[in-house]
């Protein structure tokens, strides 16, 4: 295993070779270790994938006070437990939803069928972008920080997409059953007006 001092040389004269080596010398390693924490191979796969690339878009091997093993554990650790966190919240969601709603271990009748499409169809008219962030926030249950991170924008650009698209929700959802989910998912998720 090449030592993190070496790996640094050889980064500072040829990045790609610096990089393909720094992830030969510790992918396997940092996937046992996320896997530990994750308990899932593909999801663990996936964070530290998340991690090789934010660490070398960031360009981080240009400056690591603690060290380069450290800041890579480090790193490793918390994408796996913000995964977790979020697996977490979206399984608390799940649960909520069924056993808020009614009928929930009958068949959706068409009724039920057809509140889901119109809920759908009212989320899929919203701008790409606001979309997104809406999905992120509410569906996969990032937090603003991290859709804010994620998308590489502002915190307060992200509150204000959320609150826009909650009021256009509103607008088309109104006298419909689904306004009562949405407002459950909203409360669920991270305040408008918090990180």
């Amino acid at each position: 295993m090449e030592n993190a001092e070496t790996i640094l040389a050889i980064y500072k004269q040829d990045e790609a070779r610096g990089l393909r080596l720094l992830y030969d010398t510790y992918y396997e390693v940092l996937l046992l270790y996320a896997h530990g924490i994750i308990g899932e191979a593909g999801a663990a796969e996936d964070v530290i994938q998340e991690c090789f690339i934010s660490f070398w878009a960031r360009d981080r091997l240009r400056g690591l006070p603690d060290g380069l093993e450290r800041y890579l554990f480090r790193a490793v650790k918390y994408a796996s437990l913000n995964y977790v966190r979020g697996r977490q919240r979206r399984q608390n969601l799940h649960a909520s939803a069924s056993r808020e709603m009614p009928g929930t271990d009958e068949a959706p009748n068409e009724e039920d069928t057809d509140d889901m499409a119109v809920l759908l169809a009212a989320i899929n008219r919203l701008p790409d972008e606001r979309r997104k962030i809406f999905l992120m926030i509410c569906v996969d249950g990032h937090s603003y920080k991290e859709t804010a991170e994620k998308l590489d924008i502002s915190i307060n650009t992200v509150k204000t997409q959320m609150t826009r698209s909650v009021k256009f929700l509103r607008e088309q959802l109104k006298n419909h059953v689904f306004t009562i989910l949405l407002s459950w998912i909203l409360r669920d998720a991270a305040p408008i007006s918090s990180v």
